[in-house]
């Protein structure tokens, strides 16, 4: 969910165009996510820095929250970022085309381990079918040749 928060905001020139990173998230929040809980969340972070508490204290206490690792690294991004004085746009930048490179690394994972799992679909379902068709017309010829000599040997 955070990854798509993180584009959601890199992808929007909204940091860009002037709009800050807080106005930036109340209009994904208004517009993108009613309802969820990553939304309350990040409401509870907007509300923390109403009630005062700096920036870098909100964010730490949000990924103190979730307790989920790439929300643990989208948060010290940006408290890096808060505390150099960087733009806000492009560590969302950067975060965003991390989010992407891990999740196409999950992809080609995921899609290196298909031929692994489909060996024993295929030697439970398939090879037995497969050696039925093939060896069954010998295994009759087999038995018929075993019922004659058993008729011959029993004549």
């Amino acid at each position: 969910m955070i990854d798509s928060i993180t584009q959601d905001l890199a992808a929007e020139p909204l940091s860009e165009a002037g709009l800050g990173f807080d106005a930036a998230l109340s209009r994904i929040l208004r517009t993108r996510l009613a309802g969820r809980p990553l939304a309350e969340e990040f409401r509870l972070f907007q509300s923390d820095l109403l009630a005062g508490r700096p920036r870098t204290e909100s964010l730490r206490r949000f990924s103190s929250r979730l307790d989920i690792p790439s929300v643990s690294v989208f948060i010290s991004a940006m408290v890096q970022a808060e505390q150099l004085g960087m733009g806000i746009a492009r560590v969302l930048r950067i975060q965003a085309d991390d989010v992407r490179a891990r999740r196409r690394e999950r992809a080609i994972a995921f899609a290196n381990a298909l031929p692994t799992k489909r060996v024993i679909p295929l030697v439970v379902c398939f090879l037995p079918g497969l050696f039925v068709w093939t060896l069954g017309p010998a295994f009759v010829q087999l038995f018929k040749m075993a019922e004659a000599f058993i008729q011959v040997r029993d004549f």
